[in-house]
């Protein structure tokens, strides 16, 4: 019970992390640019690429909560579409 909840309290921070700063990593960034091309800049967007996929190892119920919870958390920040499967041994 005490691993149960220990993996779910950590998987809930991350979620809770991602909920609260996700939007500002994901906002254009500017980067300095080399004195050779001073008259250009240098700006970083954050486009989702496609399809998410976690496959998840049917290892004990709570490592698999962990796993998916985060790469569930991570999609949904990226407005990305996710495929999920979790293997059965």
């Amino acid at each position: 019970m005490e691993a149960l909840l220990g993996e779910v309290a950590v998987t809930l921070e991350k979620a809770r992390h991602i909920v609260n700063f996700g939007e500002s990593y994901l906002k254009p960034q500017t980067r300095p640019t080399p004195a050779l091309f001073a008259n250009r800049k240098c700006i970083i967007t954050y486009n989702p690429m496609g399809v998410i996929a976690a496959i998840v190892p049917w290892v004990r119920v709570e490592i698999q909560f962990t796993l998916l919870t985060r790469d569930v958390a991570r999609s949904i920040s990226h407005a990305a579409h996710m495929m999920t499967s979790i293997r059965s041994p």
